[in-house]
């Protein structure tokens, strides 16, 4: 009896608690202490689901996690060279579906095109949409402020 309830209580754990992943890759050849700025340009090529519009703040919040500097992209031509080459553009694309939320955002040299950093997180629970994408935006976070962290 107490094997049957262990495995029910471990189940539902299970369906509760969803499944979620996150993934950092980090240049190695690359010191990210020379960077002080960054830029958020949205990557879904000009659409986002009018349901994911007010999950924008918290993606600037999850991108704000790097400790950097945050420019409006309309005024990073104006910068002057030398604040340029400091530069990253956080370029981030949201996937949702019924079964799971993904949010991936790149942070791009400015100069060079090159990605430097690149987090995906991803959460599905069965709790529905709004909590996988919360889900998913709070992995995101976290993994950017552990990238970017001063050592």
């Amino acid at each position: 009896m107490k094997k049957l309830m262990f495995l029910m209580v471990a189940v539902l754990g299970l369906v509760v608690g969803g499944c979620g992943s996150t993934k950092t890759v980090v240049s190695k050849s690359v010191d990210l202490s020379k960077y002080r700025y960054v830029s958020v340009v949205d990557d879904s090529h000009g659409y986002m689901p009018t349901e994911l519009v007010p999950y924008e703040i918290q993606i600037f919040d999850a991108v704000a996690a790097s400790g950097l500097q945050l420019i409006n992209a309309d005024k990073v031509m104006y910068m002057p060279l030398s604040d340029q080459d400091q530069l990253l553009i956080a370029k981030y694309v949201v996937e949702n579906t019924p079964n799971e939320s993904s949010l991936v955002v790149n942070f791009v040299d400015y100069t060079t095109g090159r990605p430097i950093v690149s987090v995906r997180g991803a959460d599905s629970k069965t709790l529905g949409v709004k909590a996988n994408l919360e889900g998913a935006i709070k992995r995101v976070h976290s993994h950017v402020a552990k990238a970017f962290e001063k050592k």
